[in-house]
């Protein structure tokens, strides 16, 4: 499991702002912002963070395979 650092450094490397991962996890920005800082978020949300990026992860991969 990817821990928060992780977590912002693969949506930067998917090209995602903070702004765009919040849309693509239905949250707000504020959340994600947050999130990054290390500040405490509902299991739910954190889930949504990782679904949001997951699926753009394996978006991408089934590009290239």
């Amino acid at each position: 499991m990817l821990n928060r650092n992780e977590i912002k450094e693969t949506r930067k490397m998917i090209g995602w702002t903070q702004a765009e991962l919040a849309k693509k996890a239905k949250i707000s920005l504020s959340t994600v912002i947050s999130y990054e800082k290390g500040g405490i978020v509902r299991p739910s949300t954190e889930k949504a963070i990782r679904t949001a990026l997951k699926t753009e992860l394996n978006a991408a991969t089934a590009l290239i395979i």
